[in-house]
């Protein structure tokens, strides 16, 4: 199967494009090919990723008349089925390059597109409701036009449905489970109380929530140390904002190291002792499900736009989203000190983590993928029984 998948621009390192590296990965290790159409492709390349897997498209390239270079290497590749992660100019090409060839289309609902815009635009001034509510409504309409609906979770197909989606499976996101999981026999994690390490891995952007975690730390004991892991994003003026934060020195508990490739990211979670997430708006955060198979336990702020996969006291420890950092780490020590519920949400989050893995996910999504052309091309034999039909009782009426 040639399967087209379609991103944007893969040259920072986010948990939304890993999604699309790590599926291209599965799939042409289980017999696949891949192109990923996108507007600028990785800075470094990943093992087994070679830069002809990528077909970058500028966005003056995909004006009405200027689309040859693209679409003569589209017709090469000839797509059985076209795969999109999101809403961005060659997610939406590539889409409709495939609806207009008759090739099956699969689009992932990954956000409550309405609460995303009106959080992610940075001018205070323009969040308003009627701009969410139109962006949703054009949202559902280009939903509507695919063959399937993947949501990550239960909560999320509830979402679509409720706004009237009807062709929906719920998909989840993967991890790196041979670099993420204890090794084998090795004897379980002993908390260090002279160095407690938390973790957070996420873009630097107004949604991730940094900020809050940063003045967390101040009421943090001085045992305890926060790593952040994770590069700028679009979100410019939250980065800034941050960037200041940290260069002032006010925050000795945190350290911040930037954009690290994922092996790298891969040894914070093996050392950290404790995930602290404060995001904002979360369906399935990927460095949550990293966090399980790491076998960390949780602190979590909870609100309507974050519900997702954690259960608290089980898996995490949820705590509203309007608490304030005070509060965050008043919880964050609590947890710490019982012994047994920190070893019962760490042996949670263990047992949650076996669920997750690329493979897994490629798998279901190929299946979806070959039933979906498999009904095509029933739907399409039958439409030609039809016509062959009733071509053959017109002839037969004309010769009576």
């Amino acid at each position: 199967m040639n399967i087209l998948l379609c991103g944007g621009t893969f040259d920072v390192i986010s948990g939304y494009n890993l999604v699309i590296r790590r599926l291209a990965a599965e799939f042409k290790a289980l017999g696949h090919k891949v192109l990923i159409l996108c507007r600028k492709p990785p800075a470094a390349l990943y093992p087994g990723e070679r830069a002809e897997d990528f077909l970058s498209v500028r966005a003056i390239g995909l004006l009405p008349g200027l689309r040859t270079r693209t679409n003569h290497r589209l017709a090469a590749f000839r797509p059985d089925v076209a795969f999109a992660h999101n809403f961005d100019v060659t997610d939406l090409t590539g889409l409709r390059y495939a609806r207009r060839r008759g090739i099956p289309t699969f689009l992932m609902c990954h956000t409550k597109y309405r609460h995303y815009l009106r959080l992610a635009v940075p001018w205070k001034r323009l969040r308003l409701r009627f701009i969410g509510w139109i962006f949703e409504r054009w949202v559902f309409g280009r939903l509507r036009k695919t063959d399937i609906v993947f949501a990550l979770t239960e909560e999320m197909r509830e979402y679509l449905r409720t706004s009237g989606l009807k062709r929906l499976e719920v998909v989840s996101s993967g991890v790196d489970r041979e670099a993420l999981k204890p090794e084998a026999g090795a004897p379980p994690k002993v908390l260090n109380p002279k160095e407690i390490r938390l973790l957070f891995v996420g873009q630097i952007r107004e949604m991730k929530n940094q900020m809050f975690l940063l003045e967390m730390t101040r009421f943090l004991p001085e045992s305890f140390h926060l790593d952040l892991v994770g590069g700028k994003s679009w979100d410019r003026r939250y980065y800034r904002k941050f960037l200041k934060a940290v260069r002032r020195g006010g925050y000795p508990r945190v350290e911040w190291h930037g954009e690290l490739p994922p092996g790298e990211t891969a040894a914070f979670f093996r050392r950290a002792d404790l995930f602290v997430n404060a995001s904002l708006i979360e369906v399935q955060n990927l460095s949550q499900l990293e966090a399980f198979v790491a076998g960390l336990p949780t602190v979590r702020l909870i609100g309507p736009l974050t519900g997702g996969v954690t259960v608290h006291g089980e898996t995490a420890v949820h705590l509203d989203e309007n608490v304030s950092p005070h509060a965050f780490a008043e919880a964050v020590v609590r947890l710490v000190e019982d012994r047994a519920l920190f070893g019962r949400i760490r042996a949670g989050a263990l047992a949650e983590g076996e669920k997750y893995s690329w493979r897994t996910s490629a798998e279901r999504i190929l299946g979806i993928f070959e039933e979906t052309a498999r009904a095509r091309s029933r739907a399409a034999l039958a439409r030609e029984g039809e016509a062959a039909a009733h071509e053959g009782q017109k002839a037969v009426a004309e010769r009576e």
